[in-house]
């Protein structure tokens, strides 16, 4: 094959690639707004598919059962929740203003996505288990990699005590999880803005090395 024509073809298949996803982004964004409606019990593949503006067909092929939705709803929230928080770490020098980053960040993920959250916590026993959906279904290995370079580079550069950093930043997304985030938003009228501070407080105060 000519190399003008495999050039083609690997344009075709990563267009026809970037098809596929946009459309499946499209049913997932359908889906995500028929179970905040509906609920997820009450609602149908045949609603998605008519929200999605495609045939059932379509949802069994680029998706697969409405239990599945739930899963890649969860897997992409995950993907643009770590794109979000490692974005605004980017954007600080200071490894203290990078956790205060990264806990607002998180506080905005969940702040702007609380009907979709409440989907998710409600199914979670259908993503990763009991046991494990009672832990921190946020707090995945790369969410804790990305935090802990963050608190290790703290320490070394002495802005931070010397601490065993894994069991502190688990606490932290055990802390800021989506179950607590809406208990003390709706049980206990925190704003964003407070559940945030709070979480700076109990945290990066503690770890700041003392004088």
């Amino acid at each position: 094959m000519h190399g003008w024509h495999k050039k083609l073809n690997a344009i075709h298949d990563k267009r026809t690639r970037k098809g596929l996803f946009e459309r499946r982004d499209k049913i997932l964004d359908a889906a995500a707004e028929v179970f905040a409606e509906k609920g997820f019990e009450r609602a149908t593949v045949d609603d998605i598919a008519a929200s999605a503006g495609v045939g059932k067909g379509t949802i069994y092929r680029r998706v697969g059962r409405k239990q599945d939705f739930v899963n890649l709803l969860f897997q992409r929230g995950a993907q643009l929740a770590f794109d979000h928080i490692n974005s605004e770490i980017n954007k600080r020098t200071d490894p203290l203003l990078q956790l205060k980053e990264a806990i607002y960040a998180l506080c905005d993920v969940y702040e702007e996505n609380l009907s979709l959250m409440g989907l998710l916590i409600s199914q979670m026993p259908l993503l990763i288990g009991q046991k494990e959906a009672e832990e921190s279904p946020i707090a995945g290995n790369d969410f804790i990699r990305l935090v802990e370079d963050v608190l290790r580079k703290g320490i070394e550069e002495g802005q931070f005590r010397a601490v065993d950093t894994r069991p502190i930043v688990k606490g932290l997304f055990l802390f800021l999880n989506p179950y607590h985030y809406q208990y003390l938003r709706f049980k206990r009228d925190y704003t964003k803005g407070e559940i945030a501070q709070l979480t700076i407080d109990l945290f990066l105060d503690g770890l700041r090395k003392r004088k």
